[in-house]
């Protein structure tokens, strides 16, 4: 008597498209080299691969045996932008910078939007995917608070806005219970959202100020930001800033609560 044996579906793993992403963050750095100087584009080059193989090789390692997808390719895409602001950050400088960073940081955000909608209309919604966009999520968030205190927009201590969530991390190894799953919530999205776009507004109001007063054209028109979110935000971009902290606090808090009180006890 012999067994027949099962053949099982094969599941290709998204080498062809990793790699694709690893060819396209190095476009941003070429692009440098061509245009202020081989050395400074080799070292942009060198950083944004690297922030970007650490991110492939995580998804690799987590990657449940299935088609890329659209959603998971889109969120790909916003690897590499990010790639692109984390090589670009070693060579600024005061003073510039700001609007590319802003304009690719904008794009991420749109795009952000774009691959939780193409996940529910395919029906493509999984657990990784949903990490794979968070994990992006907070990549963006803290290389545009590093982005906002490297150009002078405010101090060091902005960063903290893109710490809290690592360090929320950090703080489930000493309690399991923070790793627990975590109930859905639109504020949770909100000030996701917000905090990004306070980032972004905190980079570009300084230019559009000096644009502004040299009597030239305000460098917002350039950018496509909503004019009527520009108008209503106070050019007191620090306290904005101070706001986004404390939504994260309390939002990263709120969670931690909730954990808390729906944790497992151990057994007996």
């Amino acid at each position: 008597m012999t067994l027949a044996r099962t053949a099982l579906p094969v599941r290709p793993w998204p080498w062809p498209a990793l790699a694709a992403g690893l060819a396209a963050s190095l476009a941003a750095p070429v692009t440098l080299a061509a245009a202020t100087g081989f050395a400074r584009g080799v070292l942009v080059a060198l950083v944004a691969a690297s922030l970007y193989a650490a991110g492939a090789a995580a998804v690799a390692a987590r990657w449940p045996r299935r088609a890329l997808g659209a959603a998971n390719a889109v969120t790909l895409a916003r690897l590499v932008m990010v790639s692109w602001m984390a090589g670009v950050l070693v060579v600024v400088r005061e003073g510039a910078w700001q609007v590319p960073l802003a304009v690719v940081g904008l794009c991420c955000l749109l795009l952000d939007g774009v691959d939780g909608r193409v996940a529910r209309w395919r029906g493509l919604v999984s657990t990784f995917g949903a990490r794979f966009d968070l994990e992006v999520d907070a990549a963006l968030v803290l290389l545009l608070s590093v982005a906002v205190a490297a150009l002078g927009v405010t101090g060091w201590w902005v960063v903290s806005i893109g710490v809290v969530r690592y360090a929320y991390v950090v703080a489930g190894a000493a309690w399991p219970w923070l790793r627990g799953p975590l109930f859905p919530s639109l504020a949770r999205k909100v000030v996701g959202v917000c905090v990004v776009v306070v980032l972004l507004v905190a980079l570009i109001l300084p230019v559009h100020a000096e644009v502004s007063q040299r009597g030239e054209v305000p460098v917002l028109a350039e950018v496509p930001l909503p004019a009527l979110l520009v108008a209503a935000l106070p050019a007191a971009g620090e306290q904005l800033l101070v706001v986004a902290l404390a939504a994260v606090c309390w939002s990263f808090a709120r969670d931690a609560r909730w954990q808390y009180a729906n944790r497992e006890e151990p057994r007996g």
